[in-house]
């Protein structure tokens, strides 16, 4: 199996849901491998090694379903989803990397 995977989505970054730039599919996607996840968005590159991450989790918003990336680098906007319409592939795709993914809808 390939230890990287790459999903085509949306993303929404910023300061919380409200106070967010967002940006549709397809102008964003997510690489992710053992080591990181690396976020692009339009002109900007978001890269999270696995000890900046708090926490992974489904996140709902008004008409998508997305991952938010809880982390610590202070360097980055606090709020920061990566939006998908395939979240269940991801989710896998994460967890045969390594990654844990909180799902409070199941």
């Amino acid at each position: 199996m390939p230890e990287e995977f790459d999903q085509r989505g949306g993303g929404r970054i910023g300061y919380s849901y409200w106070r967010a730039s967002n940006a549709t599919w397809p102008f964003a996607s997510l690489t992710v491998t053992p080591q990181t996840l690396t976020l692009k968005v339009l002109m900007k590159q978001y890269t999270f090694e696995r000890e900046t991450i708090r926490q992974l989790k489904r996140y709902r918003g008004i008409l998508s379903t997305g991952l938010q990336i809880v982390h610590i680098r202070k360097d980055y906007p606090p709020f920061i989803v990566f939006w998908t319409f395939g979240f269940e592939v991801l989710k896998s795709e994460l967890q045969r990397l390594g990654y844990s993914v909180e799902d409070n809808s199941s």
